[in-house]
């Protein structure tokens, strides 16, 4: 593999690449050194503070603002982010278009202790905050469009998160570490809320933003997008509406898996339609009444992902051999309802909404089935097999979400009072529906090529479903959550206050499968289980003031993830009967149970330091993970199961800074810490010999960088009589020394090609100007060109044909926004 721009990048070695960032840091400064010699004497005196010149924050003080004194709802009050106890990283639109935040995984890129991987492949993806992740089961992270939760639970490939595409969002909040008592039983490792802008009574308002920009080695991208809103009738009744569109460009060749020749030039590429309208009304100044409706569409046009070994990421060079194209369509709508009332000292909050989505894609499974029947052999270092050329087998995946949520709180609203608190009931029913189907014609011919003209049915013990299809399954999923909830804080003195809340919910699930046809070994079967659990979360908090600008707080809270049952298992060969036999189980395996999190957290807050020059907030923690829900492979069966696998132990800590050098020169950034693992051996069936085998072995790593660090620099100034600003952010996540449990040669699970992700470096970098309004400004991401391997997935097990992800190429880019 070439090495131009990948392991040395465009002349520099590794150990000079990550001095770029101290590089182009100074050479801004001298660029800036005029504008900051003129301006430093006109800076404010000790104290004082310059007011807000545009929603990005143009000065120190309102750029210390975005950081530190943002309003935030993370409590479900609204609060300064300096003065809440807990650890939450909070954006606002100012803050995400500086940093060209456009979805997710701008997100996690900013945000210490989160991580985000997007597998490539139909539409999976994982989100990971303080290393609480799983790939099976409930969700473990809360999604939240305002006060809506929109997680799913794994039902199979296609199932995923929805996450709002960035445009007119007002905020983005991260709360790390478990959120049971206010959020509930999604948001085990912690939550990520979009929040909407609401509609203002007395005054108009306008965002309007464009962008285009060239990938290396790919496809242009571009995107444009508007939202307005004001009053209908002063004080009364005010609107807000916005759509945006977005093409992101492909930088993946499609390519023959016969002959590489190109099929399709940049065809990974996506696009985005959303929109969004909200009506506020206020019949009376206690009473206040918002509809909305958010409406999502985004479009796959084929698989994220490249052939490892037909590709070179040094070269930019990216091709995708897939036999046919794997594309992914999903849509969702969330209509709400938010009442909210001012009755004397309280506040009453009612919140309705109703989810609808509905997602297709299309996987191709031309070798991964095959390999179960044939084993590697000859098919090892292949991308189609060598008896039939043409083979093709598709995977046809459409799903639906529907979920109905029902929140009412009640809440003190005299924030001075001695005993301050909340109170809420939460009813949420929901239903997805995931169905597979393979497209399977040339089955026939293949059984025909590899058994010596035997029939399908001869080999498998089941014939063809229909002439094209080989299997058919259909999950139904139902969750049912009841819960009540509450959250006391008393002030026994004036700096001191504690807090102690809980939730008790009453869950349940259930599940109805159907799958039959010869990858089934059965002509069609039903299965359905439940499983309920009445969970309580708990939290404590102890909370002390040392003044208005520094807080220290300690936090013990639970999280909770619900269980759930298991589809019975395909027994097509003898490799599935002789796996089960080992672990003691039959195909029809049932019910595996809810898992929890328990989070012992320290921190601090001192919002204005130095004269407000200087804000840092720190934390440290302890998690303890019981009953993991986990997959685990039957190794020779080609399936998996899902049981509670041992416990682990998550410990770190995290450091967010903001300091204002001058009114023209701000540094932020954090840096954060996590080594999580497991903390017991857990054995599994009897080996040869009859020596247990061992499942996970005591002090195997979770996986996730141990050090994230993100570096960001600010310059403002004066450049031709306008207001310029230049923006440098650098982040870095270094390897985990810990083996996962696949990478531990003594465990079940032991693959030799198991993949963990290296050490990662991002450099992105944005100039510009604005002129009242308007923002033009340009940008380069990712300019020293980096391509790691993000995610490496082999096709099939025991084969050689390996998946991978990488960042976007270098970016060239220029925006404009428009705002008033």
């Amino acid at each position: 593999m070439a090495t131009f721009c990948h392991q040395t990048v465009c002349g520099y070695s590794t150990k000079q690449k990550r001095l770029l960032p101290l590089l182009l840091t100074a050479g801004l400064v001298v660029v800036y050194s005029p504008a900051l010699a003129q301006n430093v004497t006109s800076s404010n005196g000790p104290g004082e503070t310059a007011p807000s010149q545009s929603s990005h924050g143009s000065d120190a003080s309102s750029i210390n603002q975005n950081f530190g004194d943002i309003v935030v709802t993370a409590t479900r009050s609204s609060e300064r982010l300096s003065r809440v106890a807990a650890s939450v990283t909070a954006y606002d639109q100012g803050k995400l278009d500086e940093e060209g935040v456009r979805g997710i995984e701008d997100i996690s890129r900013l945000t210490p202790g989160v991580t985000f991987t997007n597998t490539g492949y139909a539409g999976r993806t994982q989100i990971t905050i303080r290393a609480i992740s799983s790939e099976v089961g409930a969700a473990t992270t809360g999604i939240y469009i305002d006060d809506t939760p929109v997680q799913v639970r794994f039902l199979n490939n296609q199932s995923t998160n929805p996450y709002p595409e960035i445009f007119d969002i007002a905020r983005v909040e991260v709360l790390r570490g478990p959120q049971g008592t206010l959020f509930g039983a999604g948001a085990e490792g912690g939550a990520v809320r979009f929040i909407t802008p609401s509609p203002s009574l007395d005054r108009y308002s306008m965002y309007a933003r464009m962008e285009g920009s060239l990938v290396q080695h790919g496809a242009p991208n571009w995107e444009a997008g508007v939202a307005v809103g004001g009053p209908i009738v002063e004080d009364k009744l005010g609107f807000r509406a916005s759509a945006s569109y977005r093409r992101r460009g492909g930088f993946i060749d499609w390519v023959s898996n016969i002959d590489g020749s190109l099929i399709s030039k940049d065809d990974n590429y996506r696009t985005s339609f959303v929109s969004r309208v909200a009506l506020k009304a206020q019949p009376a100044e206690w009473l206040t009444i918002t509809p909305s409706i958010y409406y999502q569409e985004t479009d796959e046009n084929n698989a994220a992902m490249f052939n490892e070994r037909i590709s070179d990421r040094g070269e930019g060079r990216f091709n995708l051999a897939f036999p046919q194209r794997s594309p992914n369509h999903d849509k969702f709508a969330l209509p709400a309802l938010n009442i909210q009332a001012e009755i004397g000292d309280f506040t009453l909050t009612s919140v309705t909404s109703y989810l609808w989505r509905k997602g297709h894609a299309v996987a191709d499974f031309s070798l991964t089935l095959p390999q179960i029947l044939f084993g590697p052999g000859e098919l090892a270092n292949q991308l189609f097999l060598p008896g039939l050329p043409g083979y093709k087998q598709t995977s046809d995946y459409p799903s639906k979400q529907t979920s109905f949520t029902q929140e009412l709180r009640v809440q003190t609203s005299n924030t001075d009072a001695p005993l301050t608190g909340i109170l809420g009931l939460f009813i949420q029913r929901s239903r997805q529906r995931a169905d597979q189907t393979l497209i399977d014609p040339m089955l026939p011919d293949l059984i025909a090529a590899y058994f010596g003209g035997a029939p399908v049915e001869a080999v498998f013990g089941t014939p063809m479903l229909s002439p094209t299809v080989s299997y058919a399954a259909t999950a139904i999923g139902k969750d049912h959550q009841d819960a009540i909830f509450g959250e006391l804080t008393y002030r026994l003195t004036d700096k001191l206050k504690v807090t102690a809340g809980a939730r008790i919910a009453r869950t349940k699930f259930e599940f109805t499968s159907f799958q039959g046809g010869p990858w089934a070994g059965t002509p069609g079967e039903s299965s359905q289980g439940t499983q309920k659990e009445e969970p309580i979360t708990p939290k404590f908090g102890v909370t002390y003031s040392i003044d208005d600008n520094n807080l220290l707080y300690a936090t013990a809270s639970k999280g909770f993830r619900v269980g759930g049952t298991n589809r019975p298992i395909p027994v097509t060969t003898d490799g599935c009967r002789e796996d089960l036999a080992a672990f003691g189980l039959d195909r029809q395996i049932g019910p595996y149970n809810a898992d929890s999190v328990w989070s012992y957290e320290i921190g601090s807050k001192s919002a204005r330091l130095f004269d407000g020059k200087l804000q840092l907030f720190t934390s440290a923690y302890y998690l303890k993970w019981k009953n993991i829900q986990q997959s685990l492979p039957l190794p020779r069966c080609g399936f998996i199961f899902i049981g509670n696998l041992g416990s682990a132990v998550s410990v770190g800590g995290d450091v967010q800074f903001q300091a204002a050098f001058s009114d023209n020169f701000q540094l932020s950034g954090s840096v954060a810490y996590n080594d999580a693992y497991y903390d017991k051996t857990l054995l599994g069936p009897p080996g040869p010999g009859g020596v247990p085998s061992i499942l996970v072995s005591k002090g195997n790593g979770l996986g996730g960088a141990p050090w994230t660090v993100v570096m960001s620099a600010d310059f403002n100034g004066d450049v031709f009589g306008k207001e310029g600003y230049a923006n440098i952010t650098y982040t870095y996540n270094s390897r985990n020394k810990r083996r996962l449990p696949a990478q531990d040669p003594s465990n079940l699970s032991f693959d030799p090609e198991a993949f963990q992700v290296g050490a990662t470096d991002l450099l992105n970098v944005r100039a510009g100007v604005r002129l009242s309004g308007l923002d033009l400004s340009v940008f380069v991401n990712n300019i020293t060109n980096e391509s790691p391997l993000l995610y490496r997935n082999n096709f099939a097990a025991g084969l050689s044909v390996f998946m991978n992800t990488t960042y976007v190429p270098r970016t060239f880019g220029v925006t404009g926004t428009y705002s008033f």
